[in-house]
This record gives structure tokens, C-alpha cells and sequence, in this order.
């Protein structure tokens, strides 16, 4: 959970079973039970408590030249190697020959697994029990609170036999994500035989850091996994006294998608606003386009409207979780919202009054509907509505046509209502009115100093940025200019997990932002390690990084809800940064 609190002296020591994971003055992660919820809401320090959503889900040989790296490797001898590349995904195969270097030894210097239920970092027994020596020093040393930390020297005893792999050590194939993303950023060529050996990413000597998010599968837009991994990957950093970019290929849609989530903030406060020296993160703009999961409407003073949503399981009996959808609108507007079920008559309503704007109602269909409705956001000042449907006592949400009515009670603006419906694990959600596939990018991606990439498909044109056709569309909410650039994201073949040194076979390449985005990530390794090397030099910081971005793409152009300003040509940015 994310808690909002009114300042420093805040402590929540009192909180029972609340496990504190970081803290800032105002904002704090943390894990707790049932009983910690109760007392937190009791608590008059406390402002707001997030719990978290579900999160989205998810050839080198050709993308790598196609973009310029090869010719920065072969003209410029840059790989990478003075730069770290953190990625916050579902893992990393450390066994894999494209991570390591040209002796065999690791190129990860720390990998960080929230999701290891069995090996909380506070709990001493357990921790010495789960996590190697060189990790439960790191442990220590970063105040680590859960999890389970694999230093280098543990990774390196893996892969030379000498130290057993630990049995809650994630299995390879749950990895398989991550393995793809970070080869294309920083993979090393593991062979010459096409077909068989992974021919090498963009900043093959770069090192990096792996946080698998996320603790118990939680969401990204409020997630204390994510927030924590920022903290994580700035310090490990600094003390290896190198810039750092971070990869991010997953993303949420509940959010403002303004940039003022929580794990925005902390992206900002990662970059110091663009501004801290060798810390620079890159998001994937999301997959939503064509997926009817944003809506946009307006609702006139005096008048009623309708917003439907279509649900349906993908597997009947599959796992349940809740259904969320959220509303953002502008505070001078109110509004009037009821709920109707498939069967059944309407939920009561909710309204901007002390005795309606939150609702915790049991339906007619036996599914539970709890809703929150605030006329300030305390992340914007906004107005929003959050929906949480689940299945209360039946066995699942129930398919069919949902609807929510609107009635406009004091209009005053005439800014839409912007409604986002997030991806549901073994559901399939979408809108049936007044769907909108611009505003689609993910959340962190509408962070004002994340740079968002968007996926092209370079093998229906190489001379034309032909979009994915799920790639998502900017801009943010409030209309800032998002994706920044696009990279190729169509039929990308990365390392393939489990098999030492292979790649993906020529039918399964990844398509997608998630693919796109690693290759901008590698390229801003490559100029971060190159203004490394230059004696006296200060190093580059978000702002730089993304100014040279826009200017160094190819077919530059005014901005692009879809294309954003231009394919990235990395070789253009290093001659560019070289200006600097």
C-alpha cells in the first residue's frame, strides 16, 4: 500500500502489523493487514491510503542496425560499458550468455526479487535461510524490508555451479518478459549461428540492475514495489558510481494520467525534475490502443448520460479478481452516478455528499460494488471516482453489458470526463460508448519527465514509421505531449529464457511497446557511457537526454499523437550529445 500522510511527524508506530517499506515526508510504502488498514483510517495523520490495482500486462538482428547502435559499436567503439541499465520488469534468466561479459562473469550487479513471499528481507532467519551472503549484505546495507537480494558474487556462484540455486528462486520461463527487454537493451552476442545464438543488443557491455516487481502481483500506478525500486536503483547507483537508465515495459491505466500518481512523483523525484545527472527513465507508451479501455464524454448541465462496458471471463472458473474503473473530471463539476449490474435494478447512488460519496454495497447479482468518490483528488485537486467490482458472494463478477449512469448537477466547465477501465487478469473488459484511443498511454508513461516510447513496425516499412497497431496515443490528460519518440516494437526476437545463449525462434518475436521502449533505454546507455568516458565532463541529465531525443529522429516533424516526434536514430543522438 501507498499512505499519504500530512508531514514528518507521522511516524504509524502505533499501526499494528504495519511493516514500513520507504518513506519521504509525505509519502510512505508499506505492507499491513487488515488491522493496519482499520487503524490507519482512524489515524488523523493519515490523508489517503492506496491500495493497489492489478497491473497491465504485457531481430535484434535487424532493429539494432535499423536504429544506428551497430554503427556506434563499430565507428565510436561505445557498448556501453561505463553505464548501468536497471529494469523493473518480471525478471531476468541470469543464466543467460548474453548476460554476462566476454569472461563469463555476470553483468547483473543486483537482482532484487519483491515477489519472494518466502524470504521477507526483515525477517533475519528467513533472509539468512533464502538470500546468499553478498545479497544479505546489500540487504543490510540498503535497508532492504522484503524480498529476496542476489548480489553479483551470488548470480556468478549460480552460474559456476558452486552455489545452489535457491528453490524460491524465480523459474526461468516466469521470467520471460524481462529476459526479452533487457537483451534487447543490453544483450551480448552469444554466438555467430543464425537461428540459434542471440546476435546482441544496443549497450552489450552495459551493466544492470533487475528489480522483479512487483510484492503479490500489485499494480504499478500505486505500487509500493515500484516506488521502492526507484529508491533501490538511485542508491545502488550512486554507489557504483555510474548513471543509470531505467526500463519500465509494464504499465496501469488507473491513474489521472497527468503525471501526479504517486509512482510519478517518484519518477520525478528520481530525475530531480530532468534534472539529476545521469538519471534518466524511459517508460513504454502502453498497448491500448484499439482495446476500448478509455472513454471520453460530456455531460450537460440538467441532462443524463450513459457510459456501458462490456465483461466476459476468458476462462469460466479462472481467477477473480476485482474490476476497476476510474473517472477523472474537473472540480467544479458535480455529478450524480448509479451503477447497474447485467440483472438487477441500480446500486444506490453516489454523490459529492458526506453521506454519499462512498459506496460499499452488495448487489442484486450478489457482486460487491465499492466505490469512492472525491470532488478533490488529493494527487491533483481534481474531481475522480474510483469503481472497484467484485464478486461479493457470487462465484465471479458477472459477464454481460455494466452501465453507469451520469447526471451533470452543477456543470461549470466544459472539460470531458475522461473514464479508464483497467486490464483484468482472466477478464476481458472494454467500453462500449464514447471510446477515445487518444489519452491511452500508461501510466508511469504520462510522468512529465519519463521519457514514453511508441512501437513501430519496420518490416512493413523501413522508410515509413508504419505504427503497431496497439501502440498508444497521447497525449496526457492535461495534453502534454506524450510519446516523446517510437522505436521498433514488431517481431522482435530477443534472448530466449532457459536456453544458455539462444534467441526466440523466427515466429515468436515480441511485439509491442515493451519492446520498443528497451531500445531507446540501450541508446541512452550508449550516451551516458561515451560522456563518461570524457575527462572533466559533466554527465547528461533527463532533459538533455530528451531534448537531443526529439531533435535527432528521423522524419522530425511537429508532434504526433501516435508517432510522437520521430523514430529514434541513436547514432544521431551520440553525434548530437558529442555538440554538447
Amino acid at each position: 500500500m501507498v499512505i499519504e500522510v500530512s508531514g514528518p511527524s507521522v511516524t504509524l508506530a502505533e499501526v499494528p502489523g504495519l511493516q514500513i517499506g520507504t518513506r519521504d515526508p509525505y509519502l510512505v510504502t508499506a505492507m499491513g493487514t487488515k488491522a493496519s488498514l482499520d487503524a490507519l483510517a482512524q489515524s488523523p495523520g493519515v490523508l489517503t491510503v492506496r491500495g493497489s490495482t492489478q497491473s497491465g500486462s504485457f531481430e535484434c538482428a535487424v532493429s539494432i542496425p535499423h536504429i544506428g547502435a551497430t554503427k556506434i559499436h563499430e565507428e565510436l567503439d561505445e557498448r556501453g560499458e561505463m553505464a548501468l541499465i536497471a529494469l523493473i520488469d518480471n525478471g531476468l534468466d541470469v543464466l543467460h550468455e548474453s548476460f554476462r561479459d566476454e569472461n563469463g562473469k555476470t553483468r547483473v550487479v543486483a537482482f532484487w526479487d519483491q515477489k519472494d513471499s518466502c524470504a521477507p528481507a526483515s525477517n533475519n532467519a528467513a533472509r539468512q535461510a533464502r538470500s546468499m551472503s553478498a545479497g544479505r549484505a546489500m540487504v543490510d546495507a540498503f535497508g532492504l524490508t522484503y524480498g529476496a537480494l542476489y548480489a553479483a558474487a551470488d548470480l556468478q556462484g549460480f552460474i559456476d555451479g558452486i552455489l545452489p540455486v535457491p528453490g524460491t528462486f524465480p523459474k526461468t520461463q516466469l521470467m520471460a518478459h524481462g529476459t526479452t527487454v533487457a537483451s534487447i537493451a543490453a544483450g551480448r552476442r552469444t554466438g555467430e549461428a543464425r537461428d540459434i545464438h542471440f546476435p546482441g543488443g544496443i549497450a552489450p557491455a552495459a551493466l544492470l540492475i533487475v528489480v522483479r516487481y512487483d510484492l503479490q502481483e500489485l499494480s504499478v500506478g500505486y505500487s509500493m514495489g515500484h516506488i521502492d525500486a526507484l529508491a533501490f536503483i538511485d542508491k545502488l547507483a550512486t554507489k557504483e558510481g555510474k548513471p543509470v537508465v531505467v526500463n519500465i515495459s509494464n504499465g496501469m491505466n488507473a491513474g489521472a494520467h497527468d503525471g501526479t500518481s504517486p509512482v510519478e512523483q517518484k519518477c520525478q523525484v528520481f530525475t530531480a525534475n530532468g534534472q539529476a545527472k545521469g538519471r534518466v527513465i524511459v517508460k513504454s507508451a502502453g498497448n491500448e490502443r484499439g482495446k476500448g479501455r478509455h472513454a471520453k464524454l460530456k455531460v450537460g448541465n440538467g441532462s443524463i448520460a450513459e457510459l456501458r462496458w462490456r465483461s466476459a471471463a476468458v476462462v469460466a472458473g479462472g481467477k477473480s479478481v476485482p474490476e476497476i474503473i476510474e473517472l477523472w473530471f474537473p472540480n467544479r463539476n458535480q455529478y450524480r452516478f448509479r451503477v447497474k449490474p447485467p440483472t438487477g435494478g441500480y446500486a444506490p447512488v453516489i454523490f459529492q455528499d458526506p453521506t454519499a460519496k462512498e459506496l460499499h454495497e452488495l448487489l442484486e447479482n450478489s457482486n460487491q460494488i465499492d466505490a469512492v468518490l472525491r470532488p478533490f483528488n488529493p494527487e491533483n485537486g481534481d474531481g475522480s471516482l474510483h469503481l472497484e467490482l467484485s464478486r461479493g458472494n457470487a462465484t465471479e463478477v458477472e459477464g454481460g453489458e455494466w452501465l453507469l449512469e451520469f447526471s451533470g448537477v452543477n456543470v461549470q466547465e466544459r472539460q470531458p470526463i475522461h473514464a479508464w477501465v483497467e486490464e483484468t487478469l482472466n477478464r476481458h473488459l472494454f467500453f462500449l460508448d464514447h471510446v477515445d484511443d487518444e489519452v491511452t498511454i500508461t501510466i508511469p508513461g504520462t510522468a512529465e519527465d519519463v521519457i514514453t516510447v511508441g512501437a513501430i513496425d519496420i518490416a512493413a516499412s523501413s522508410q515509413m514509421m508504419k505504427p503497431y497497431g496497439n501502440s498508444s496515443s497521447g497525449p496526457s490528460r492535461k495534453g502534454q505531449e506524450k510519446p516523446e519518440v517510437v522505436a521498433p516494437g514488431v517481431g522482435v526476437r530477443g534472448a530466449l529464457f532457459g536456453s544458455g545463449r539462444g534467441v526466440d525462434e523466427p515466429t515468436k518475436g515480441k511485439s509491442g511497446t515493451s519492446v520498443a521502449a528497451p531500445h531507446v533505454t540501450g541508446a541512452i546507455a550508449l550516451a551516458l557511457s561515451a560522456q563518461a568516458k570524457c575527462a572533466g565532463e559533466e554527465q547528461f541529465n533527463s532533459n538533455q537526454i530528451k531534448a537531443a531525443l526529439q531533435q535527432s529522429v528521423r522524419h522530425l516533424s511537429v508532434w504526433n499523437e501516435t508517432t510522437g516526434y520521430g523514430e529514434l536514430n541513436a547514432r544521431e543522438l551520440l553525434r548530437l550529445l558529442a555538440k554538447v
